[in-house]
């Protein structure tokens, strides 16, 4: 599997993280909030998995186009529109349940 650089994400994804280093501490919180692994900031202090999810469903939000009062039928047309599910597979269990708590 080839892995996921910003370099590889078409205009609108590069335009929603703006910089590769945004691209990347995304990747990083999202897995480490998928494998359950501690998360410092840059000051060294702990970081709260809640707020963590927070920071990664404001970009999930961003990337599929919707916002916390959309619906469980604007979301599924999201995730098909932008094909969020298939083309990122890696991500894939980590958007589904990231939607789920919303």
């Amino acid at each position: 599997m080839n892995k996921l650089t910003f370099s590889n994400l078409n205009d609108r994804l590069q335009g929603i993280f703006g910089t590769e280093d945004n691209f990347e501490g995304f990747r990083n919180l999202s897995y480490d909030l998928a494998h359950g692994i501690e998360i410092f900031d840059e000051d060294g202090s702990r970081v709260s998995v809640a707020d963590a999810n927070a920071k990664v469903r404001n970009y999930v939000f961003n990337i599929l186009g919707i916002n916390e009062k959309s619906t469980k039928r604007d979301r599924k047309r999201a995730m098909k529109k932008y094909g969020a599910a298939s083309r990122y597979r890696r991500f894939k269990y980590l958007w589904r349940s990231i939607l789920k708590r919303i």
